[in-house]
């Protein structure tokens, strides 16, 4: 599989870079998001944690009594899945727009029968990924679902979770990552480390298979008149 931090080709579609440059901006926002969220649960523990987020709520004219530590944390954890998913549909859109100006004589057919953008986009360009990539990726789908539309899509979290867990996950090493995808009641900032690797893979791969498409078809005749 390509490694996209020892890629060295000139050529990428821009909306691989596009996405590459508001997720980077996005890390940093999340990253300094966790320090916040840790730093107050630690100064918060050390005390008597209702009397702490009262002086805070008072400080800072915000209106909040007490709060369960767990759900704050793991709720605002899903809200970073959900935002990087968000980027990365963007991005599913984006390049869908540039691959059929480097295509322009191939047909993009719209997703039916409840396909994914993602099972789409594989299906029109031809392109293959790791079945194992594209199973976590699909997971964090429907934890995203699952915030926008909470019990509707309960089943189906079950399922996409214990298909993760099946998977040989090849691809953790591959993005130097060491921890599985965690149950949607368990969602922590390392789900967003995952995602956010995951999102960038996707990318860079689908990026730089369609140029060797491209250039497959342009040896072969296609573009020459």
């Amino acid at each position: 599989m390509p490694d996209r931090d020892l890629d060295i080709t000139k050529f990428s579609y821009y909306s691989y870079r596009k996405l590459k440059k508001i997720l980077g901006e996005f890390d940093a926002v999340v990253e300094c998001n966790e320090i916040a969220i840790k730093e107050f649960i630690e100064h918060a523990n050390k005390q008597d944690s209702r009397k702490y987020i009262q002086q805070l709520s008072t400080k800072h004219k915000v209106k909040v009594d007490e709060v369960d530590f767990f759900k704050f944390s793991s709720r605002i954890r899903q809200y970073y899945v959900a935002s990087v998913f968000q980027q990365s549909e963007q991005f599913l859109k984006d390049f869908k727009n540039e691959w059929k100006e480097y295509f322009p004589e191939k047909e993009w057919i719209e997703p039916i029968n409840g396909q994914t953008k993602l099972h789409s986009t594989l299906l029109n360009t031809g392109i293959t990924l790791p079945s194992d990539l594209i199973h976590a990726y699909e997971y964090y789908r429907i934890v995203r679902n699952y915030m926008a539309h909470t019990d509707r899509d309960k089943k189906e979290l079950k399922v996409r979770y214990e298909k993760v867990l099946s998977n040989q996950n090849i691809f953790l090493s591959e993005l130097h990552l060491s921890i599985l995808p965690n149950k949607i009641d368990n969602i922590n900032f390392s789900d967003f480390l995952i995602l956010t690797n995951i999102v960038k893979h996707i990318a860079f791969l689908l990026s730089t298979n369609s140029f060797k498409l491209f250039w497959f078809d342009f040896f072969q005749g296609d573009y020459y008149e």
